[in-house]
């Protein structure tokens, strides 16, 4: 194969998780980091690491830590190489997955600074994509009964 096929593997792997086959989606996201990392692309590896952790837990809850873990990797190699734009984008996908793990306040978080980063940088589609999730995470943090 030659040099740069693991970008259509994480074109791939996004749009399988993107129409909910996230079996197609990991093994797509695996062949990418794998390829990403024999050809030294560490930023086809930092979002195929992102996308890849989204898929995993998406597929299988079980895999919680593992995925974490995997969009943390891929966060890393974001902030080494200065990909604001993926970055953010893995600040809303560690967001959703602590959402949908019950971890609200990590949520908030990265889907706070998720959303800073893309009205920073005029990000519309995703600014569009974060908003709608921090307000429904915000609005269950507030309806919340409080503790005695």
């Amino acid at each position: 194969m030659t040099a740069f096929t693991e970008n259509g593997f994480w074109v791939k792997g996004w749009v399988e998780t993107e129409l909910g086959n996230f079996k197609d989606a990991v093994c797509a996201l695996e062949k990418c980091v794998e390829m990403s990392m024999a050809n030294k692309n560490r930023a086809c590896e930092a979002i195929g690491r992102v996308c890849l952790g989204t898929a995993m837990f998406k597929e299988d809850a079980s895999t919680y830590s593992q995925a974490e873990a995997t969009i943390l990797q891929g966060l890393q190699i974001c902030s080494e190489l200065g990909l604001r734009p993926f970055y953010a984008e893995g600040c809303l996908r560690l967001g959703e997955l602590y959402a949908d793990a019950g971890q609200k306040k990590k949520s908030l978080e990265q889907l706070r600074k998720a959303e800073g980063m893309f009205r920073e940088m005029g990000m519309d589609y995703w600014l569009r994509k974060t908003q709608p999730l921090l307000e429904k995470l915000e609005a269950s943090v507030n309806k919340a009964p409080a503790t005695k």
